[in-house]
């Protein structure tokens, strides 16, 4: 499937980047700013928002897989 493109103000076509790909996050930002917004924590959302809590779980879910292999390698386990 080929990449969608957008005009730019010169007319020139560009690729569209996604706001995870912006965020070097594997997390999708663009869901989680839609999860945020539909959920109604609150009454304004940064735009940065998604990206913010993309970044944080991220960075959770490696400490908590990098904590389990750790602990698999100790035991003597080859699985997680």
């Amino acid at each position: 499937m080929p990449a969608k493109t957008r005009k730019s103000a010169t007319g020139v076509r560009k690729a569209t980047v996604s706001a995870s790909t912006r965020a070097q996050t594997v997390f999708p930002v663009g869901r989680l700013n839609r999860m945020m917004r539909n959920g109604r924590y609150a009454t304004r959302l940064g735009g940065s928002a998604g990206a913010f809590m993309a970044g944080v779980l991220e960075y959770l879910t490696l400490e908590i897989c990098e904590l389990s292999g750790l602990i698999c390698e100790k035991h003597k386990k080859k699985t997680i």
